[in-house]
């Protein structure tokens, strides 16, 4: 600011778009973004100012009143007071009336004006509640020191006086009250109320102004000495003129500028937010008034009863900003009496520490180890970990972090003699038990309190006592009808289906004799749902038992002909149509459908609900008095639009005071808010949301589009709540919040708020999008601040035409009227909501019996953006030396204008008429429609299925499809492959890959359970030994078994019986061991793997300790026969061996790093090596082509022996080119011997394979010494291989050669009923998927002198590795085709997933994917439901290449899901489907389409679930007729079903009918029955008969009721009618009998809380 320049120039106007800063910085300076521009006459030297004495006198507290002897001293009243930092802009207003053009309105140079002249008229001692702090002041009081420090003065006085001024004004008033009490006179009423008022608001004006301020402030102390802190903006749109260009007649142009918050603000705003929960500067906040510039009175609004405009003015302004400062402060003022509620003790969570031992996990890993893998579900695993933890608090754990306590010596004596003392009790009652078997004499002793019934700890410690009481624990269902004593068979078990644990869990025991199955139910038992223990039944039975079959009684007389049984059903049917429309008012429900029932135990009440509850239903429950029983229904909505939106909120936001909230209860545990977020989340008074915010944010709920678009101005235009009611001295502040009862010493903003909110679209054929975003934590709990906004031109007010009386209004008119006829929007809709810290987004699908969606496959993702990287790096490199060629360019042109002759270049050609056209048709013709981008993003389909399996498709990206260098690739020419991984519930995981391959692996708990030791013999570690396990095998499509173990070995198996294997390299397993210690720490207690990884580090230590001894150029014969580290060792099945390298010039570089010295000596060749010379022979050549001269040099000298190469060594010739060296070895022993009865052939060798080739040669059978066999035959039209393992899944490959077209085609069989057939496809030159050739691939492959006809017993080398990288190198270099993978057989095979409940997975083989339900395999055919796909709707296609999965139903709507968690939907009718989502403030809410008023109904809602749960637990199930039928058709194919249909029932259901569905189940974990093959007694042995398998019975019966018939129903809805009419007669009658008596009614528990559908 210039020196003087205090005041303002009256002739000072803005330039066009220059607008002027915040008054307290540069009075006097129009800026425009970060440039200034100083008007002249503000520089002018201003009048002198008054100047005062000695600066600015502080007010001085008066003397306290003294009180008369004998009066009490009344209570100190409450005094409030608050800093308020106000910045404010100086806005282009419209001047109106004579003036034109613009004027300046500054609403805080207003008030300033107007405090400045009460201050000097006011007397000193004289108390003003507003006060206003300049810049100018606090430099005085500063005295040279910082302005923080003159500010604290200035507050702490000003806050005395008026402290003591208050003070003694309630002392007076009480002498006044006593001297009137004493003169006998009435003491007068206080007219003050007791409310909470703000005493003292302290406006700072210019100060803080820099982020440096700020620190200055926390530094002095500033924040936490006042009340509260409000720094208030005053924001607006500023109006300016742009004057017409020089010689234009058109008008001056009005621009506007919206004028944001000064920097200073944004940076505090930054700083609270970022501040700790303790911090002072927490406690201040930030807040804004919107429209600032409507303040300014216009003239045509000035009269002169309204007085002078500046004071009007300055009147509007300090009402605005004194609202503002007290809603906040009066929030901080409760804020703190809400802290005074909370328990004084916190919570408190230790920091973890670097050196903390871990966890002891062993009674976690021992309970989990002793069931098997297969059977491991999620019940299982949290029980085992509830052991674990119930251990560890108890303290038993060496590692627990319990406090311990010090102990002498005597009583470490006495624990160990108590622990002792138990540990032979618990053996002399187990050695009892093995002896005297159920004679053992049962010890029971008087314990008192009984223990916790089947916790392991408590078996152990108590021995069996447990058993012989059985005590019953309160809440705990009984053991379940069914299942057995613990001294009964297993194989008597008979379950109910619904009974999942206890069928997974069938046959499992525990350590210490516990049943699995039991423990877990007593696991699942606490789980809370309607009806489970009488949740939600009354507290007491309104009725007795005889009072309620009295008052069934009463309506079976209106239909006399109808059974009991049915008359009852159709009661429950009707309440719970009318519990449905309770719910669903939009819809009438007609439930006479429901015929079938099924019952439900009540041992296994929890695991339906829990299971039903699974497809994210609503719920909604009521209590039935006539039966004693709770309905529960679990739906969903189908509304206008086929679109809800709702939320959930937990934690802290149950706190909220709203209407109909429940109190927190005794448990209640929540972290600690700070002051911010308990106003924005918490108070129930949040602030109003910004204008931007409201403009993005959608439409509310419940209201037409039109209500949306309400004029923002109709609303109170602050962030602070309750503006007008304070405004006009009315009382709007609620009740505190409800306190917790716990609290944890942690912030709110990082784990608090938790909230969830969900969007459901409901297609028509029955299935459900759900997208659910859990959200946790606060980021910005004070709302943003606006920034400065571009200028933009304001449009000239519309000329208005004149109308005629009685003509029509037009449509824009009609609209409008509309619009404002629209009911108005919810305030609660226009609260600020925070964004969360945190947000985790999922889409997922439910239909039928299996849900599944798409997420982006993020390891594609990381190569596209690297590609996308380069490609930008490229385009930056060639703009850059485009630019340096222009730069070279430019003096040629120079040169030319001088007269030089430039270069000749080529004309451009002549335009075509009608150019424009002519281009664009050409570049429509030259446009690729099938280019793809490879930074496209691709998608991973996931599918969980109810029984527990999972599946999952995604794009085989590892093998590329495009060249290097490539950033687009043609789908015309080339596709990517898909790979398709099928998860069983035992955890058996089948691949299917785009090559045909299909690999098999087992979960790390069954190859490494916790009971299995550590092995110290060195031997049986090397690799390929007993020890080194099985992690994984696969099979080609033509048969070839591939094993990959531990270690890294690989070994391949011919169906022929030739076999070969390949040693991994000292490098390559101490690599394999590092990536698997690096990875033990996030693995946490997965003992499975930790165990893996040291038998991978006793591996790798004993091939190393084998290997140490070895020469390398030197090999001894056993390594040559076990198989050289890195070299492929091979055995025909005639017993021939050799061995073959894949680097021709080194050998045990993996133990020795030594590189060999590369030999002058030509290769010698063999006869199956290639003739063409070697690279090695090339360069030998070119050396002899200098002379005889280097010949004749070197004649004179002695030759030198040159050292010898490894083909030499090993005696090796050159094979594949050149590439590779084969070495022979001696054969294998082998035995063979024919059967005379059969003509079988067998072979044997002592490398553990056996071979039966049968006695026509076309079959033959090879038998691994691991069990696996290979069946390997002659078909009339090809060749046949299986190949099975128990516990794997079976692999049977179809080779058609002789078909009209060839082809081939994998099928898996897998363990749990589903089947995976695989057929590989290659793209033709139609770009279509179409079947592999085998023939034209074999020829290939086949030398042409071959004669042996593939995949016969006597061919080999069909499919050797060698063969597969000749040809793709051949291929590559004859230039065929751009696809690198033209030497592969299959480039996109296509996968057909068939689940046991006939649900059909179809992968085409190129991206696209096809679910198929099971109700449309039943009723068109699995071929004609596969072929109709595309022709018909209701069908969900994933595009895995487009990262999405779109679905069109029957009535044309189209939904799309999308990788990134999104989901967006196009209805066949509406008005728009471009619309933002509601911000879903209002939890249990639904919000509706915008739409929602002008849309149909949808006719059909998914069909809801319905339970009946009576008093004593029991329940059934209201079942659809479709699922009953698919259960009965799925039964009557499986051939371990038996089924019986149509069965009568007794009195008094005779009227109903049982279909019942038996099962034989097995108690084992099941695999895929294998073949028998028959061996002879010579071979075989006399083997003992194998012990049949354990099997148990599950059982499902369904209750089939009459149909309900139209005369049955006219009949019942009269006999409903006369029922309801009696009834209501009755209840008069009893209403004039009780006339005048008291009546006390019973409390009843309000109706349980269900989807507010009602609200709607």
């Amino acid at each position: 600011r210039g020196e003087g320049a205090t005041k303002r120039c009256p002739q000072a106007r803005p330039a066009p778009g220059w607008t002027r800063s915040c008054v307290h910085l540069w009075r006097g300076v129009w800026v425009r973004g970060a440039d200034r521009r100083t008007c002249q006459a503000d520089t002018m030297p201003a009048k002198a100012a008054p100047k005062a004495a000695a600066g600015p006198a502080l007010p001085t507290p008066e003397d306290e009143v003294e009180l008369p002897e004998g009066l009490a001293p009344p209570p100190d009243p409450s005094f409030t007071y608050a800093l308020a930092h106000v910045t404010s802009h100086a806005f282009g207003v419209e001047a109106g009336g004579e003036e034109a053009g613009l004027r300046e309105f500054d609403p805080l140079e207003v008030l300033l004006v107007q405090l400045r002249a009460e201050k000097e008229a006011a007397e000193p001692t004289a108390a003003r509640s507003l006060i206003a702090v300049e810049r100018e002041e606090l430099e005085t009081l500063a005295e040279g020191g910082t302005l923080a420090a003159g500010l604290r003065k200035k507050v702490e006085a000003e806050a005395a006086f008026l402290r003591r001024k208050k003070l003694n004004a309630a002392r007076n008033k009480a002498i006044t009250a006593a001297d009137a009490g004493a003169e006998g006179e009435q003491p007068a009423a206080d007219a003050e109320s007791e409310e909470a008022n703000l005493d003292l608001v302290l406006m700072l004006v210019g100060y803080p102004s820099t982020k440096e301020e700020l620190q200055e402030l926390g530094d002095e102390g500033i924040w936490g000495v006042a009340d509260a802190w409000v720094s208030v903006h005053l924001a607006g749109e500023s109006l300016s003129v742009e004057p017409p260009a020089e010689g234009s007649e058109s008008p001056p142009l009005q621009k506007k500028q919206s004028l944001g918050a000064p920097e200073v603000l944004q940076d505090f705003r930054t700083a609270i937010l970022a501040a700790g929960q303790n911090d002072a500067i927490a406690t201040c906040t930030v807040t804004e008034l919107y429209d600032c510039q409507n303040w300014a009175i216009p003239p045509s609004e000035r009269t002169e009863e309204s007085g002078e405009p500046a004071d009007v003015e300055a009147q509007k302004v300090r009402s605005a900003i004194l609202a503002s400062v007290k809603s906040a402060a009066m929030q901080r003022l409760r804020f703190g009496e809400w802290l005074e509620t909370l328990p004084k003790a916190r919570i408190a969570f230790p920091e973890s520490k670097e050196t903390a031992a871990s966890l002891d996990t062993k009674l976690y890993e021992r309970l989990a180890s002793a069931v098997d893998s297969s059977h491991h579900d999620v019940p299982l695993l949290l029980y085992c970990m509830c052991e674990q933890v119930a251990l560890t608090l108890k303290g038993d754990s060496p590692d627990s972090s319990a406090v311990k306590v010090s102990t002498n010596k005597m009583q470490a004596e006495e624990s160990a003699n108590s622990e002792l003392a138990m540990m032979e009790r618990f053996l002399d009652n187990a050695s009892e038990l093995l002896l005297l078997g159920d004679d053992a004499p049962k010890k029971i002793e008087d314990k008192g309190k009984a223990p916790f019934v089947g916790s392991l700890i408590d078996i152990v410690e108590n021995g069996d006592e447990n058993r012989e009481e059985q005590a019953k624990v309160p809440e705990i269902p009984p053991q379940s009808l069914g299942v057995p004593l613990d001294d009964a068979p297993a194989e008597d078990m008979v379950l109910p289906y619904q009974d999942r644990v206890g069928i997974r869990h069938a046959g499992d025991v525990l350590p210490g004799g516990a049943s699995a199955s039991i423990e877990l139910e007593r696991i699942l038992s606490h789980l809370r749902a309607a009806g489970v223990r009488r949740l939600g039944f009354p507290e007491q039975v309104p009725k007795s038992a005889a009072a309620r079959s009295a008052n069934r009684n009463r309506i079976y007389r209106f239909m006399p002909r109808t059974s009991v049984v049915e008359l009852e059903r159709l009661m429950m049917l009707h309440e719970f149509e009318n519990l449905l429309h309770a719910a669903q008012p939009e819809r009438q429900w007609d439930l006479k459908d429901r015929v079938f029932h099924e019952r439900i135990q009540a041992s296994i009440l929890c695991q339906a609900l829990l299971d039903a509850s699974r497809r994210e239903y609503f719920i909604d429950s009521t209590y039935l008095e006539r039966q004693d029983c709770i309905l529960v229904a679990m739906h969903q909505r189908a509304l206008p639009g086929r679109v809800l939106w709702h939320s959930w909120e937990g934690d802290l936001m149950t706190l909220v005071p709203r209407e109909g909230a429940k109190a927190a209860g005794d448990a209640s545990l929540f972290p600690m808010p700070t002051f911010n977020d308990w106003w924005q989340l918490i108070s129930g008074k949040p602030s109003e949301a910004p204008p931007q915010a409201l403009s993005a944010a959608g439409t509310p709920p419940a209201t037409s589009r039109a209500t949306s678009k309400q004029d923002p101005a109709s609303r109170s235009h602050s962030k602070a709540s309750g503006v007008s009611a304070i405004d006009q001295g009315e009382s709007s502040q609620p009740e505190l919040p409800m306190a917790p009862s716990q609290v944890m010493d942690i912030d709110a903003r990082e784990v608090g708020y938790c909230k969830a909110v969900e969007k459901v679209m409901i297609p028509s054929d029955g299935s459900v999008i759900l997208r659910t975003a859990l959200q946790r934590g606060v980021v910005d709990s004070i709302p943003d601040l606006t920034r400065d906004g571009e200028m933009i031109d304001v449009p000239p007010p519309p000329v208005e035409d004149p109308k005629e009386e009685g003509s029509a209004p037009s449509p824009e008119e009609e609209e409008a009227e509309s619009d404002s006829e629209e009911e108005e929007i919810d305030p609660r809709l226009l609260e600020y909501v925070p964004t969360s810290r945190r947000e985790l987004r999922t889409v997922k699908v439910v239909k039928d019996s299996m849900n599944f969606g798409m997420v982006r496959d993020q390891v594609w993702q990381k190569k596209a953006d690297a590609l996308k990287k380069q490609r930008l790096e490229k385009e930056q490199a060639e703009a850059e030396a485009a630019a340096a060629a222009e730069a070279e360019a430019a003096p040629a042109e120079e040169g030319e204008a001088e007269g030089i002759e430039p270069e000749e270049k080529e004309e451009p050609p002549e335009a075509k008429e009608g150019g424009e056209e002519d281009s664009d048709e050409e570049s429509a013709q030259n446009v690729n429609i099938t280019e793809r981008s490879l930074e496209d993003s691709f998608g991973r389909l996931w599918i969980a299925f109810v029984d527990g399996a999972r599946c999952t498709v995604r794009m085989q990206h590892e093998m590329p499809w495009y060249m290097e260098g490539d950033t687009t690739w043609d789908s015309g020419a080339c596709r990517p492959g898909v790979q398709v991984s099928y998860t069983a519930p035992s955890g058996l995981v089948v691949q299917a890959f785009s090559d045909a391959f299909v690999r098999q692996s087992w979960p790390l708990q069954r190859l490494f359970p916790s009971n299995i030791g550590d092995v110290q013999d060195a031997q049986v570690l090397w690799p390929g030994q007993a020890e080194d396990l099985e992690v994984a095998r696969g099979i080609s499509a033509f048969g070839v078994l591939v094993v990959e173990r531990l270690s890294g070995r690989k070994e391949v198996y011919h169906p022929n019986g030739t076999r070969g294997w390949r040693n991994p390299t000292i490098e390559e397993l101490q690599a394999r061991r590092d990536e698997m210690q690096a990875s033990k720490k996030s693995r946490g207690c997965d003992e499975a793997f930790h165990a893996m990884v040291r038998r991978l580090e006793g591996i790798c230590a004993a091939w190393e300790d084998k290997m140490k001894d070895e020469e390398p150029m030197d090999p001894s014969e056993e390594s040559k026969y076990f198989g050289m580290p890195g070299h492929w060792r091979i055995t025909t099945a005639e017993g021939r061996r050799f061995g073959r390298t894949q680097s021709a010039t080194k050998i045990f570089d993996a133990v020795h790093m030594e590189e060999q010295e590369p030999s002058e000596k030509a290769p010698t060749g063999s006869q199956q090596a290639s003739k063409q010379p070697t690279p090695r022979g090339d360069a030998d050549e070119r050396d002899g082509e200098d002379g005889e001269e280097s010949i004749d040099q070197e004649s004179d000298q002695e030759p030198l022996e040159a050292p010898p190469e490894l083909h030499d060594v090993l005696e090796a010739l050159f094979v594949d080119e050149g590439e590779n060296l084969e070495y022979e070895l001696d054969p294998v022993p082998t035995f063979s011997q024919r059967d005379p009865h059969t003509g079988q052939r067998f072979l044997s060798n002592d490398e553990g394979m056996l071979i039966l080739v049968n006695e026509d040669g076309k079959s033959n059978v090879c038998l691994l010494n691991d069990g696996t066999k290979v069946f390997n035959s002659q078909t009339d039209d090809g060749f046949q291989v299986i190949v099975e393992k128990e516990t794997a899944a079976r692999v049977t490959c179809q080779v058609h050669m002789k078909a009209y077209n060839p082809n081939s085609m994998m099928k898996v069989d897998i363990e749990d009923g589903a089947s995976m057939d695989v057929v590989p496809r290659r793209m033709n030159m139609k770009a279509e998927l179409v079947p592999s050739d085998p023939v034209e691939y074999f020829q290939k492959l086949q030398p042409k002198e071959a004669d042996s006809t593939p995949g016969s017993p006597t061919s080999n080398d069909a499919t050797s590795p060698a063969a597969h990288a000749g040809a793709a190198a051949l291929a590559a270099a004859m230039g065929e085709n751009r696809d690198p993978r033209e030497a592969n057989y299959s480039t996109n095979a296509s996968v057909l997933l068939r689940r046991p409940d006939g649900q059909l997975i179809h992968s085409k083989g190129a991206g696209e994917v096809e679910l198929i339900s099971n109700f449309d395999v039943a009723t068109m055919g699995e071929e004609q439901a596969i072929k109709t796909v595309q022709d018909r709707g209701n069908v969900y296609l994933a595009h895995l290449d487009m990262d999405r999965i779109t679905m069109r139903d029957d009535d044309g709507n189209t939904f799309e899901i999308f990788g990134d968690q999104t989901v967006d939907f196009k209805l066949s009718v509406s008005m728009g489907d471009d619309f933002a989502s509601p911000r879903c403030t209002l939890p249990r809410v639904p919000f509706k389409h915008p739409d929602a008023s002008f849309l149909p109904l949808p006719e059909e809602a998914p069909p809801p679930r319905l339970f009946i749960v009576y008093g004593d637990g029991e329940a059934e199930e209201l079942l659809l007729t479709r699922d009953v039928k698919e259960a009965l058709r799925l039964a009557k194919n499986h051939p371990d079903c038996m089924v019986t249909e149509g069965e009568p029932m007794g009195w008094p259901m005779n009227t109903c009918k049982s279909h019942t569905i038996h099962r034989i189940l097995p108690l084992d974990p099941v695999g895929v029955p294998m073949r028998q093959v028959t061996l002879p007694t010579s071979i075989a042995g006399f083997a003992d008969t194998p012990a049949p398998q354990r099997t148990f019975t599950e059982f499902r019966q369904f209750i089939e009721y009459p149909a309900v018939s139209e005369e049955v129903s006219e009949a019942w809805a009269a006999a409903l009618a006369a029922y309801a009419a009696e009834e209501e007669k009755q209840r008069q009658k009893y209403e004039v009998l009780g006339a005048g008596l008291k009546r006390v009614f019973s409390k009843q528990d309000p109706p349980a809380d269900g989807y507010p559908g009602d609200q709607m």
